[in-house]
C-alpha cells in the first residue's frame, strides 16, 4: 500500500496547532480552512483513509460508498457553476445560448441548450453509477 507515516508538513502543522491549542485553552481556531484544504494534508488524509491502517473504528466499504456520492454532488454543482457562469459572463457557451435566445422570444430555440444541459447531466450520472456499481458493489439499490 506504500508508506502511510505522517509527512513532516502535517506533523508540524499538527505540532503548532496543538502548541496553540495547549496555550491559549479558549482559543477557537476560526481559520483553519486554510490549514486543512492544504493539498499535502489532504493527500494523507486520503492515504490514511484508503488504507485498512485508517481512522478508529474504520470500516474499509464504508469509505467507497461515500466517494461517488461526492464525484455525483460535485458533478452536479460544477454543473450548475458552469452555466451560471456562462449566463453572467459568457460570450459563447451553453448559458450564453439560453440567454440570448430568451431575450429574442425565440423560445424553441431556447430549450435546445436547456436540453442538452439536461442530456449531459443524466449521461454524467449515469456514468458515475455504473463506476459506483463496479467499485462499491455492496451499494446497488433495488428497483
Amino acid at each position: 500500500m506504500g508508506n502511510l507515516s505522517t509527512p513532516k508538513s502535517v506533523q508540524k502543522l499538527q505540532m503548532a496547532l496543538h502548541a496553540k491549542a495547549k496555550a491559549e485553552a479558549g482559543y477557537r481556531f476560526y481559520a483553519l480552512y486554510d490549514k486543512v484544504s492544504r493539498e499535502d494534508l489532504l493527500t494523507h488524509a486520503y492515504a490514511q483513509c484508503r488504507s485498512t491502517t485508517g481512522p478508529p473504528g474504520w470500516v474499509g466499504p464504508a469509505f467507497e460508498v461515500h466517494a461517488p456520492q461526492g464525484v455525483r454532488l460535485a458533478l452536479g454543482r460544477g454543473r450548475i457553476g458552469m452555466i451560471i457562469s456562462e449566463v453572467l459572463v459568457g460570450l459563447r457557451g451553453l448559458g450564453y445560448l439560453i440567454i440570448v435566445y430568451q431575450n429574442t422570444f425565440r423560445i424553441d430555440k431556447m430549450f435546445v441548450p436547456v436540453i442538452v444541459v439536461a442530456i449531459i447531466g443524466i449521461l454524467l450520472m449515469g456514468t458515475v453509477q455504473i463506476i459506483e456499481a463496479r467499485v462499491a458493489p455492496w451499494t446497488r439499490r433495488e428497483t
